[in-house]
């Protein structure tokens, strides 16, 4: 409930403040027929708002431990689904609590690179192994995405959304596809910034 009386709040304000196109939004399922994990790069403490709102949809993030040291700041992150994260250590309880939702048909949105980066392609080397981790233990699919731009007031942004990335889950066991199925993903996400890059530019001649 609280989730939905924020988003009644936000949608119209971020909305405004926050004009955001997002391309190919139909390739998104509903979570009852197949939910999935969506692969995003990090941008700014803004995405996982702009991200809801925009698709209309709940989803379940993953953010640092640190975020929920406010006690009201940490209760308003778990009612919008926000599972908290040492990134000091392989956190089983968080991991668990990601398969769960997983498992009870959630869209579980994970950064690649674990913390916020620069705008640009992302580097294959400073990935962690989180989105093949869940994928492979749960043979979900990857939906890939690409916020083109980090958020800033009334400047337009553009999230572009890719195929599904299913996993051969006959190769689930192999740690070599396991780093596999990570580059695929990045790969992925990275064509989806370089086709939307390209077709600014031109665009801009």
């Amino acid at each position: 409930m609280i989730f939905w009386i924020c988003f009644a709040i936000c949608f119209p304000i971020l909305g405004i403040l926050f004009p955001t196109t997002v391309i190919n939004k139909k390739k998104l399922p509903k979570a009852k027929k197949q939910n999935v994990i969506i692969a995003c790069n990090h941008t700014s403490n803004l995405d996982m708002p702009i991200l809801a709102i925009k698709f209309c949809r709940r989803f379940t993030y993953l953010g640092k431990k640190e975020l929920f040291k406010n006690k009201f700041f940490g209760f308003l992150l778990k009612k919008f689904d926000v599972i908290p994260v040492d990134r000091g250590k392989a956190d089983i309880g968080a991991i668990k609590k990601v398969l769960s939702a997983i498992n009870n048909k959630r869209h579980v949105c994970i950064c690649p690179q674990g913390t916020r980066g620069e705008i640009g392609e992302i580097d294959e080397n400073t990935v962690k192994d989180g989105i093949s981790l869940f994928a492979l233990r749960t043979g979900t699919p990857v939906l890939p995405m690409f916020i083109l731009k980090k958020p800033k007031i009334f400047r337009h942004n553009t999230i572009v959304v890719g195929d599904l990335i299913y996993p051969d889950m006959e190769r689930a066991k192999d740690k070599e596809y396991s780093e596999e199925f990570t580059k695929l993903v990045v790969t992925k996400m990275n064509e989806l910034f370089k086709s939307q890059g390209e077709k600014n530019a031109n665009k801009n001649e």
